[in-house]
């Protein structure tokens, strides 16, 4: 300690200074007071690294709780990971809930991309289900994987149909896909050749039944053919012109035998084609030509009587 008026060095015990006779009491304040200050500083300073060395600690043991129970999951020994997660505390536990979220739609995209089959990601994801917070995402990974499967199974029957020119078979697996596919666009394309494709054989085989005059069977091949190609007015005009032509030719064929008075030929074909086509023109003529021929029947038998 020093005189804080001339310098001099003075003992610890003494109270004023030898030489200056000054007071030396307040340079021992200070030093008490600056011992308290370092005292106070050391003790916050040691507090400090405690609080920071159990907060290590404590966030490696979490975190070493949390990657344990991970690790149960991806082994898929879910009792150990019950076990696990019903000793975390509840801040783990929203922890591994939001991994479990995570983990379920990794699942769901390894399905997509192939790395998983369809009934291994079921299995998986139905034995998460044994933890109850993430059952209502499971059931939806479910749902989503479920449907995704027979879209697929449908789109590859669809393709076999396709492939084999079964147009309509093949449309018909397509409508059975659902809209959230992840191949509708190819399912999109598909259909549309389907349809463009069965269209054009319902208007062949229309062509087809009228050249052949089988006219009855129109109806019901564009009856079948609307269900699919709703109101296409080319399927049904080509069905009106099919009859038209298959009328105007039956009528023409009847006239050709009435203009030579051959009127029971003529009475047969229209009634013959009055059971493929019952249209009135075709009875008119019916009748018309019976009259014809039953006024030929009497004159010939007036000539007889003479």
């Amino acid at each position: 300690m020093y005189c804080p008026k001339c310098g001099l060095k003075a003992n610890e015990n003494e109270r004023f200074c030898i030489s200056c006779g000054a007071a030396l009491e307040v340079e021992r304040t200070h030093k008490k007071r600056n011992r308290k200050k370092a005292v106070v500083f050391i003790v916050i300073s040691v507090a400090v690294i405690l609080a920071l060395t159990a907060f290590v600690v404590f966030m490696l043991v979490s975190g070493s709780e949390v990657e344990e129970f991970k690790k149960s999951i991806e082994s898929r020994n879910y009792s150990a990971a019950e076990s696990k997660y019903e000793n975390m505390s509840a801040e783990d536990q929203t922890k591994a809930n939001k991994w479990m979220n995570d983990y379920l739609a990794d699942i769901e995209k390894k399905y997509y991309g192939g790395m998983l089959d369809y009934a291994t990601s079921m299995q998986i994801v139905k034995e998460l289900l044994l933890f109850d917070v993430i059952e209502e995402a499971a059931n939806k990974v479910s749902d989503d994987i479920y449907l995704d499967n027979l879209s697929t199974i449908a789109l590859e029957k669809a393709r076999e149909y396709a492939s084999a020119e079964n147009w309509l078979e093949a449309y018909t697996q397509l409508q059975s896909i659902h809209v959230k596919y992840r191949l509708y666009e190819e399912v999109s394309i598909l259909r549309t050749e389907c349809l463009t494709n069965y269209k054009a054989e319902v208007l062949a085989q229309i062509n087809i039944l009228g050249e052949a005059g089988e006219i009855s069977k129109l109806e019901k091949i564009m009856n079948e053919a609307l269900l699919v190609l709703t109101n296409d007015r080319e399927i049904v005009q080509a069905v009106q012109n099919q009859k038209d032509f298959f009328l105007h030719r039956i009528l023409t064929d009847a006239s050709a035998f009435a203009k030579e008075s051959n009127y029971q030929d003529a009475i047969e074909l229209l009634e013959f084609a009055q059971m493929e086509y019952d249209h009135r023109d075709i009875q008119e003529a019916i009748n018309n030509y019976s009259y014809l021929l039953a006024k030929d029947h009497c004159e010939a038998l007036e000539m007889q009587g003479k």
